[in-house]
């Protein structure tokens, strides 16, 4: 039986999972390093969702970040959504490139955190700890689900990211 991750959840335990193909709209940002990510977060969902629009495609899960490399060094990330078919074309919006990528069908080690993001670090390490004492093996792409929406009023406390890892 497959899990769709996108939707499914809360995981307050780590646990592995099999899934299908994802497909996702994103801005793909290269040589990022951790402080260069509000940044990039800011100037990238709202490209998305005007791309998503024009295409005439629709969000099918919260927003998310797919994460390529080393992450206390260089690494590569994607800033998008999951999309109910993928996206026909890249689209370039005020210099910004909106791009078709996905999850491939497979399995994915996969825990929720619920807290401030600023916390993520502490809950990434905790997770890789998990993955390595059950002998998992990772691949090479790793993210966040933001399935809570940050506001200006609303608790840090509360933000619940899914984590994933897709394994070999």
């Amino acid at each position: 039986m497959t899990t769709d991750v996108m939707t499914s959840g809360p995981w307050p335990e780590p646990t592995v999972v099999d899934t299908e193909a994802v497909a996702l709209a994103v801005v793909r940002h290269e040589g990022m390093r951790i402080e260069g990510l509000p940044a990039a977060f800011d100037s990238s969902y709202g490209p998305v969702m005007v791309a998503l629009q024009g295409a005439g495609l629709h969000p099918v899960g919260a927003a998310l970040a797919v994460y390529e490399g080393d992450p206390m060094a260089e690494f590569a990330v994607e800033i998008g959504f999951p999309v109910d078919r993928p996206l026909p074309a890249a689209v370039e919006l005020d210099g910004v490139h909106v791009t078709a990528s996905g999850l491939p069908a497979g399995r994915l080690a996969v825990v929720t955190h619920v807290g401030p993001y600023d916390e993520l670090g502490a809950a990434w390490g905790r997770f890789m700890g998990w993955v390595a004492s059950q002998g998992l093996s990772p691949d090479d792409r790793y993210g966040e689900i933001y399935v809570t929406e940050p506001t200006p009023d609303g608790d840090p406390n509360l933000l619940r990211s899914d984590l994933f890892l897709t394994l070999r």
